[in-house]
């Protein structure tokens, strides 16, 4: 059976929302002393979300706050053996519409990923767990499957102090593909960090194919003033693009949130065909 996931709702691996984000950001809502041991707390998750640090047969799976520890991590678990699925070979279609002249820019993008996903259920049993750390809104699990997920180690450095380089500037892999995604702060962290996910998808298959189409159209808008009408016209920019590529050894390779909660970024690589 092959499970389609859509960019507006991606069950337990990835969900988009076509719905703004939230710009409460990392920790609203969340019970904290301080200021200081919120940030203290996004520090801590950045440290364990390079999945580099853990070898090249690890991966790291994320799980919102439920009502027990124990549905944390099997949820995480279920994040992990979703990616190793995706891992073997995925299918991503990716759109993105723009508007534009000198007034607004607008767009709007849908993307599905399909894979095969027959054996996550037995894939969850098989896998060694690193480590499981709990947080207040977030539960980060590390395990290892007996597969590697990338043909060579991957070096990325450490997720420590302030921003990390990739953000900035997206590093060259030797035989890979690679690129940031990135989402806002939704009102549930671990949506935020999965559609940083899913847009990093996104990207990677538009980097290997895609077809980009400029269009223009006049827009006329009719305006009363005073009893009278009168009319105007104004030329819109357009592009569309559209993409279709089969993704193979796609891996998420480091994670990072923003101190102040307002961004989420995901870092990944496929392997070039």
């Amino acid at each position: 059976m092959r499970r389609c996931l859509l960019a507006t709702a991606l069950a337990f691996l990835f969900f988009s929302c076509r719905s703004a984000p939230q710009k409460a950001g990392y920790g609203a809502g969340a019970e904290h002393d301080s200021e200081s041991q919120r940030l203290a707390e996004i520090s801590e998750i950045n440290s364990l979300l390079n999945t580099a640090d853990y070898g090249r047969f690890a991966y790291i799976g994320i799980a919102p706050r439920m009502e027990t520890r124990a549905k944390e991590i099997e949820r995480a678990k279920l994040h992990i053996a979703n990616q190793i699925a995706m891992n073997s070979a995925c299918t991503v279609d990716a759109g993105i519409v723009s508007t534009y002249n000198n007034d607004f820019f607008r767009d709007s993008r849908d993307s599905n990923i399909d894979y095969r996903d027959e054996t996550t259920a037995q894939l969850c049993e098989t896998l060694e767990i690193i480590f499981c750390r709990h947080f207040s809104q977030l539960t980060v699990v590390a395990a290892r499957h007996s597969e590697a997920a990338v043909q060579a180690a991957i070096s990325v450095p450490k997720n420590e102090g302030g921003r990390p380089g990739w953000i900035r500037n997206v590093p060259k892999i030797d035989g890979c593909r690679v690129a940031v995604g990135i989402s806002g702060a939704y009102s549930v962290p671990y949506r935020s960090m999965l559609v940083a996910d899913v847009n990093a998808a996104q990207q990677l298959a538009i980097e290997q194919n895609a077809h980009i189409r400029t269009y223009t159209f006049d827009k006329a808008t009719e305006l009363n003033r005073n009893g009278a009408n009168t009319a105007s016209a104004k030329l819109v920019l357009g592009d569309v693009l559209l993409s279709q590529a089969d993704l193979h050894g796609f891996y998420i390779i480091s994670r990072w949130i923003e101190a102040d909660g307002s961004c989420f970024y995901s870092l990944a690589v496929a392997r070039k065909e």
